[in-house]
């Protein structure tokens, strides 16, 4: 038997990610009708995924600590190197987890409503439609800085 050539880009890859966001988007709409029908205001929120990766924790949280506008901070584990790979993006990054002001936050869990703004917009084409590359990138296009914590 033969194989068949691989086709060099996968739909799988995308529908997984469109699943993914979707996913994320969801959460963050019942967070808003759970906050409307409980007269809650959110000022700070939390992503987190629950797949560790070697050497993954979850950082002590300061819900005090004021974060800067236009800023989400980031786990200090399996960075990917971005910076390296797309110049535009000025950091490293990592999507397992993330913390920032609920505004800035929107930008993160929105991802799948503006999935296809990226279509034209990545540069390192064997990371494209990766979950972190996507994300990092649309973060960076919105002027959201990511800062490990520590």
């Amino acid at each position: 038997k033969s194989k068949a050539p691989h086709p060099g880009f996968c739909h799988h890859t995308l529908m997984r990610r469109y699943s993914i966001f979707y996913m994320s988007y969801q959460g963050w709409k019942l967070m808003e009708q759970h906050a409307e029908a409980n007269n809650i205001t959110y000022e700070k929120v939390i992503k987190a995924r629950f797949d560790f990766d070697r050497d993954g924790y979850y950082p002590k949280i300061n819900w005090d600590k004021k974060i800067a506008d236009k800023t989400i901070m980031i786990g200090g584990w399996n960075l990917q190197p971005y910076s390296d790979l797309d110049q535009r993006i000025p950091y490293n990054f990592q999507d397992h987890f993330a913390f920032g002001n609920y505004k800035d936050m929107f930008y993160y869990f929105n991802m799948f409503n503006n999935l296809f703004k990226l279509t034209y917009e990545f540069k390192h084409r064997t990371k494209k439609w990766h979950a972190e590359y996507c994300l990092s990138l649309w973060l960076h296009m919105n002027k959201i800085t990511c800062k490990v914590m520590k």
